[in-house]
């Protein structure tokens, strides 16, 4: 039996014609108009989401500013802490007792006098507050008036020069021998100590009612029996010799690595370092005046003194307020006394625990505060994505710039803030009236913080205690500094969300298009104030103190500038020569520098109205707040399913505000008329008078009388009738163009007829070709069946 074999039939093939033609209806004609139209709706998405993100930067920005202004006002109780402030400053004056300092003897008036009256006042509040307080509760703490408690005892503090020899100068004083006493440098501290020794002139020892009596001048005769003091003798003795001794201390860290002392102060003859000549003094009366005399009559304050520095602290029970007192008294080499009291009020919360006295005025700062944190660490976050993303071009946009500003002084704000509470004292007291006539006192330790100060416990104890508080007092005013800057930035921060409005537009405009101006302002007003400072530095800087250094000139001159200081003193010194450098820095830094710069401004102004009125300004076509505002209650309605729900739940309302709206719409919409097809070019009828005939008209002298123009409305004249020309000459030469566009469209005809019959032709060849291939295959195919056939038989 002949093995059958197996016939493959080959598929029918389709020609290249009916390939193309079932080819052809899978491709899609793409619609110009219909990408057009999508390119512009995904363009108003994104335009959408751009303005929605604002917005909501935009509250978030406003919801922080709230959160911050509230925080730092109610942590701040201005006028209570002023009237504090004021009434204990005046208290230290001693009714200008303070003023009057001029000399040693001066000195020592007030200490004995004015200080010991502020004290320890015999007024009736000061009785009234001893009364209050009785005599068996074993307060310490010393009433200064019914409101304010001495916080432990006040201390003297000093700084000295060393006295040099050979200050003869020359031969013209060879005969004197001069000792001298320079100012204070650093180069210049006198460390040595000093006072005097329990000696009579004959080199004899004696007591300190001797001593006493020698320094009110009275005679001291040695006694011929030998007298053994007391206990209490020797005792008073020991105590009483710290005050004719004096030896320098330094400001040394604790155990715990904190510096409690005060730190470097910069007064007005100088920059005196922490430490000095230290002396503590009592709170009691009594003590305090032997104490006093003791130390005038062993010279604490002499030749070698440059600055004597008062320090204590005290308590207000009324407001729950502490109060740190510097009181300075600056000698200078010259004979001048400088003097100052610098009063500080630092609430519990500040430096103790977050939370203060309890009040709930003091726990809304508190998280206030922990959200402002929280705030700063998603600001600085979004900051540094930006700046990852952008590199330096992130620099050139000021908002960033300012961005940065505000979170650094935020930053070292709160970083000062957990320096206070990282060294900040153990205890706070709290009041607890239990009776009319007496007042307990509680300590409460401070988990919060390290061991570096017994703060409160030690002053209950002993009323000699002192605790410095003046670094805190002045990281505290540091801090309350970086938060008012960083206020100032805030602010200045919300211009740049305001900016979108109209008239704010403008004003911004108008001084960013002049800041090229205002630098070359700067320059010449900066060099100009320069040559000022050296003129009345070198004139006058010998008779006028406030002249007699360049920062003191400067910042004398600046506020001259602003009218802030009186110029008739240097008139006073120097009447010729005063009278004409005040006249010429009048005449030239008020009058010429001022007036420029308001011109500057104006000229800004001026140039961005003129672009507004000749409407050339394309964004103040658009109203973008109004714009953004729709959007974004667009949004929200659609987010929340506004109209969903009222026309579910509240169809009467739906259809009083929206289907009534839509009418409303739709009708002014078929009333208002149809627009006509309007020129290019919207004309006045005053321009249109003026028009003149094409036969009259000179272009050439037209555009150089438009260039020569100098007022804005012959400039608009003149442009309105160049363009009207050119609209005429464009209307005459419409038909030509029209002419030869028809032209074009029939040459490009005929080449598309041409190129489909060659097309066509293509397509046939091809076609052939196919054919040829498709009986090539069934010859090929045939032989193979015929070959296999006959190897079969054989």
């Amino acid at each position: 039996m002949e093995p059958q074999a197996a016939r493959r039939t080959v598929p029918p093939r389709s020609s290249f014609r009916t390939q193309r033609a079932s080819i052809r209806p899978t491709s899609r004609q793409v619609d110009p108009a219909a990408v057009a139209r999508e390119m512009k709706r995904r363009e108003g998405q994104a335009s959408t989401r751009m303005r929605i993100k604002a917005v909501i930067l935009l509250l978030m920005f406003l919801v922080f500013m709230a959160i911050f202004t509230v925080t730092v006002l109610a942590s701040l109780n201005q006028s209570t802490m002023a009237d504090a402030c004021l009434t204990v400053r005046s208290k230290f004056l001693a009714g200008g007792m303070l003023e009057e300092v001029r000399d040693r003897p001066s000195f020592w008036r007030y200490i004995r006098q004015g200080l010991r009256g502020a004290l320890f006042p015999e007024s009736v509040d000061a009785q009234l507050a001893r009364d209050l307080v009785g005599t068996s509760t074993g307060l310490a703490l010393i009433p200064i008036d019914a409101d304010n408690w001495m916080f432990g005892s006040p201390r003297l503090r000093q700084q000295r020069v060393t006295a040099s020899g050979g200050c003869e100068g020359g031969s013209m004083f060879s005969l004197w021998t001069i000792t001298c006493y320079g100012p204070f440098s650093d180069s210049n501290v006198d460390k040595g100590p000093y006072g005097v020794r329990l000696l009579d002139a004959n080199g004899l020892p004696i007591t300190m009612a001797d001593l006493v009596k020698l320094g009110r001048g009275e005679e001291v005769t040695q006694p011929t029996t030998v007298e053994f003091p007391s206990d209490e003798e020797i005792r008073r003795e020991a105590i009483d010799a710290r005050y004719i001794w004096f030896e320098y201390e330094d400001a040394t860290p604790d155990s715990n690595g904190a510096t409690t002392s005060l730190p470097s102060h910069k007064g007005k003859y100088g920059t005196y370092p922490p430490g000095g000549y230290i002396v503590q003094l009592p709170t009691d009366p009594d003590d305090y005046d032997r104490r006093t005399e003791l130390l005038e009559h062993a010279n604490y304050v002499d030749l070698s003194t440059r600055a004597v520095f008062l320090e204590m602290s005290f308590w207000n029970n009324n407001l729950g307020l502490f109060g740190v007192v510097l009181v300075t008294v600056e000698f200078s080499a010259s004979g001048l006394v400088s003097t100052d009291v610098r009063v500080t009020t630092l609430q519990p919360r500040v430096f103790l625990t977050p939370e203060g006295l309890g009040s709930v005025g003091e726990w809304i700062t508190t998280f206030g505060e922990i959200i402002i944190v929280m705030f700063i660490l998603y600001y600085v976050a979004e900051e540094a994505s930006e700046l990852a993303t952008a590199r330096w071009k992130y620099f050139k946009d000021p908002w960033n710039v300012l961005d940065w500003i505000a979170l650094v002084f935020l930053i070292a704000a709160f970083a000062i803030r957990l320096k206070i509470y990282s060294s900040t004292p153990l205890t706070l007291i709290t009041y607890t009236a239990e009776s009319s006539t007496t007042i307990n006192i509680d300590v409460q330790p401070n988990n919060y913080a390290p061991p570096t100060l017994d703060f409160g416990i030690l002053e209950l104890q002993d009323s000699n205690v002192y605790t410095d508080l003046q670094q805190i007092a002045l990281d505290d005013r540091l801090a309350k500094q970086m938060y008012a800057l960083a206020a100032v930035s805030i602010s200045v921060k919300l211009s740049k969300f305001v900016a979108s409005l109209s008239y704010i537009k403008l004003l911004v405009k108008s001084l960013h298009g002049a800041y090229q101006q205002f630098g070359a302002f700067f320059i010449l007003f900066v060099t100009t104030l320069v040559g000022f400072v050296m003129a009345f530095n070198v004139a006058f800087g010998a008779s006028v103190s406030e002249l007699s250094t360049f920062g003191q000139t400067l910042l004398f001159l600046v506020r001259a500038f602003l009218k802030d200081v009186d110029l008739s003193h240097i008139y006073a010194q120097r009447p010729v020569i005063g009278s004409i450098a005040v006249l010429l820095f009048v005449a030239i830094i008020h009058f010429l520098m001022a007036n420029l710069l308001f011109a500057i401004i104006l000229a800004g102004l001026s140039h961005e109205v003129a672009k507004h009125e000749e409407g050339r300004d394309v964004e103040e076509k658009e109203d973008e707040v109004k714009s953004t505002v729709a959007q974004f209650t667009a949004w929200l309605m659609i987010k929340l399913k506004v109209k969903w729900r009222l026309k579910r739940y509240a169809p009467r309302l739906y259809a009083k505000i929206f289907l009534k709206a839509a009418n409303e719409k739709d009708a002014i919409k078929s009333a208002s008329p149809k627009k006509t097809e309007e020129g290019p070019l919207e004309l006045t009828v005053e321009a249109s008078d003026d028009m003149q005939d094409s036969a009259e008209f000179d272009m050439d002298q037209a555009l150089a009388d438009l260039r020569q123009a100098d007022e804005p409305a012959d400039r608009r004249k003149l442009a309105l009738r160049v363009s009207r020309r050119l609209i005429n000459s464009a209307e005459e030469i419409m038909p030509s163009i029209e002419h030869m566009a028809g032209r074009s469209l029939s040459k490009i005809q005929s080449m598309g007829i041409s190129v489909s019959s060659g097309m066509s032709e293509c397509i046939e060849v091809v076609d052939g070709l196919q054919r040829a291939a498709n009986d090539i295959s069934e010859r090929v195919e045939e032989l193979r069946e015929q070959q296999i056939e006959a190897i079969g038989e054989e």
